[in-house]
């Protein structure tokens, strides 16, 4: 079992991210592989990432989505032009963030990754942001995931008090 910690440090999508952090713990070592980088400022990545959440949520809305154990669909609510829409923009959202994880001064980091753990690993991934906007965003998107099937993301603040 790993546990992979991605502290994107201070920042915003404005600013970027200068110094982000990532700490790799095999659970059974006492130490982690500590390793560092930054993110460039993605602005457009924000404001497309507002664009998902409201397709989302008019989505949510649409489909009847109730405060329930049960959900309840109702069809006729239901327009294939809002679901393709919200499909493509999940799409555009997707290669837009992976295309940002890919630069350079980031992509170190996704290399160590893949030298140290086996696609059979299990994997935690626990990204630390403070802003919630960032804690909104959907990390899972990330392609690195889509190579360890037993991986799971969480997210966490920095303070957790």
């Amino acid at each position: 079992m790993y546990r992979v910690l991605l502290n994107l440090g201070q920042g915003s999508w404005q600013t970027g991210f200068p110094s982000v952090t990532v700490q790799l713990w095999n659970l059974g070592d006492p130490a982690p592989i500590q390793l560092t980088g930054s993110l460039p400022p993605a602005e457009s990545l924000s404001q497309l990432h507002q664009r998902w959440q409201k397709y989302y949520l008019s989505l949510q809305s649409n489909l009847g989505v109730r405060q329930r154990k049960a959900i309840e669909i109702e069809e006729e609510d239901v327009t294939h032009g809002s679901i393709e829409e919200f499909h493509s923009v999940s799409r555009l959202l997707q290669r837009q963030l992976n295309l940002w994880l890919s630069v350079e001064t980031f992509a170190g980091i996704e290399r160590k990754l893949r030298t140290v753990l086996n696609v059979e690993d299990a994997v935690q991934l626990i990204v630390e942001v403070d802003q919630p906007a960032l804690r909104s965003f959907p990390w899972h998107l990330w392609n690195f995931l889509e190579d360890y099937p037993k991986a799971e993301i969480g997210l966490s603040r920095f303070d957790f008090g």
